[in-house]
């Protein structure tokens, strides 16, 4: 309110309106508002431009201006300048951009098939050539002697079991072994580019997928949660061991068909070769996830919200105060009503008192200068007159002390009525010290920062486990010219 007198420039800047004082609200010459949550936040919004605007002199339209404040919609403002005659409408720019990852060779293709069919149709001739798909080979692996390198160059199919079964040429003179076409097999995409001198070397692993639903009445929980894990498969008495999987980070949809061209593969498993072992080891990785899989939640029992599947603590108590504001503030309006009657009526008695007090303050000053006008005129007329007593003088002497009386009376008077007033006050500030109190105390009940949050853990149901994929994953690791080996995933 004085800094605009000196040309100083304040931005106030709030998510809850309905803290600010509506002084402070009417003396803001230009509104940017955005999305409101609260119905109170908005009055208290609208309330405050009000004044602004009137304070201007400018004519406010309260019905428009609630439409359009409860019409924004997310990265929506209105700009409001009391100087001009209508708000503006305007939308942020979009800084943020959401990068989902290197694109996978499914998705590469998909972009260039059109480009590249247009190419060759300009630069082939016109015979018609046809192509095999892929995952119309059958799945194959070659057994080599032990003598021979442990890795071979073998193209297994793609996630969908082929519709027939063919040899793939022998290599590095080993044998051919054909796999049941019931296995399914899928390729973790490669991210980056192979650098000179390294090879793709493809490990087998198995792999399990699966939507487990998290289920509790009582909270009113209703939560999922995908999985997609990795485990190695072994010739050991107990090839695959669920306790060592890793999350792939990856969603279904990402694996690939096929693997990339020039690409060798490490020896198949025996036990990974028997479409049997792939059904037991289905429900192991259910009864795993049966087993192990929960999730730990936090509950306010205060504002009746559970945390999500995952959130930090910080996050749900961050997430708590938007309720938390929305309750202290329905709250305050009780308590306010509560004191307001009796703040009232003690700011009317002083009003009262105070008039009080100014009309004895008055009488006693008229009392005063009247007495002294009495004993002022009987000494002046005792020294004028005829006779030294008389019954004039007589008179204005006992008027004069009858007028002394008085002033002391209308002092008492006016002293006991400072006193009521005085009494009023301290009333009063105990009683506004006494709503500060409360409010207070109230504030910190309903801070979700200092509550003490209910850990429980919710488990599923096997019913609630549903197995979406399992197959023979080939996991991609980049070979280096020293032999070392690490993952290109």
């Amino acid at each position: 309110k004085q800094a605009r007198a000196f040309g100083l420039g304040i931005l106030l800047t709030t998510q809850n309106p309905v803290d600010l004082d509506y002084k402070g609200l009417a003396n803001t010459g230009t509104w940017f508002i955005g999305r409101l949550q609260t119905e109170r936040d908005k009055m208290r919004l609208i309330d405050g431009l009000a004044g602004a605007t009137a304070a201007e002199g400018i004519k406010f339209d309260r019905k428009t201006m609630e439409q359009t404040i409860s019409g924004l919609g997310q990265r929506v403002f209105m700009m409001n300048n009391v100087h001009k005659d209508t708000p503006v409408i305007f939308e942020t720019r979009w800084c943020l951009s959401y990068l989902r990852g290197p694109l996978t060779r499914n998705q590469i293709k998909d972009l260039m098939d059109p480009r590249r069919s247009s190419i060759e149709q300009a630069s082939l001739p016109k015979t018609p050539q046809q192509s095999q798909p892929i995952h119309q080979a059958a799945p194959v692996q070659t057994t080599l002697p032990e003598a021979e390198s442990a890795v071979q160059p073998v193209m297994p199919p793609a996630i969908e079991p082929a519709p027939a079964v063919a040899t793939a040429p022998e290599s590095q003179g080993g044998k051919v072994t054909i796999l049941s076409p019931s296995i399914n097999q899928a390729y973790v995409p490669i991210r980056g580019s192979a650098s000179p001198g390294e090879t793709i070397v493809y490990r087998p692993m198995v792999l399990g997928s699966a939507q487990v639903a998290f289920i509790n009445d009582r909270i009113n929980l209703r939560k999922s949660r995908d999985l997609l894990l990795t485990t190695p498969v072994t010739n050991d008495i107990f090839p695959v061991d669920w306790n060592k999987a890793v999350p792939l980070g990856l969603a279904l949809n990402d694996l690939e068909t096929g693997p990339v061209p020039g690409a060798i593969f490490e020896e198949l498993p025996t036990p990974a070769s028997d479409p049997k072992n792939y059904t037991g080891w289905s429900r192991e990785f259910v009864d795993w996830i049966y087993r192990n899989e929960m999730v730990d939640l936090m509950q306010s029992s205060r504002f009746k919200q559970v945390s999500e599947p995952g959130e930090t603590e910080r996050d749900f108590r961050v997430r708590l105060q938007q309720n938390a504001r929305e309750e202290r503030d329905k709250e305050l309006d009780k308590l306010r009503k509560k004191y307001s009657s009796r703040i009232n009526t003690l700011e009317d008695r002083i009003r009262r008192s105070e008039l009080t007090l100014r009309n004895k303050e008055d009488q006693a000053k008229q009392h005063k200068l009247q007495t002294a006008f009495s004993v002022g005129a009987t000494v002046l007329g005792s020294f004028l007159g005829k006779s030294p007593i008389s019954a004039t003088t007589l008179g204005r002497a006992t008027t004069a002390a009858r007028g002394a009386g008085r002033i002391s009376k209308s002092q008492e008077d006016a002293k006991r009525a400072a006193e009521n007033v005085e009494a009023i006050r301290q009333q009063l500030q105990d009683l506004e010290e006494e709503f500060k109190r409360e409010t207070d105390l109230l504030s910190e009940a309903m801070n979700p920062l200092t509550e003490e949050l209910e850990q429980f853990t919710v488990k599923p149901l096997k019913k609630d486990i549903l197995l979406r994929a399992f197959a023979l994953a080939w996991m991609p690791y980049r070979k280096n010219t020293a032999g070392l080996a690490e993952p290109a995933w």
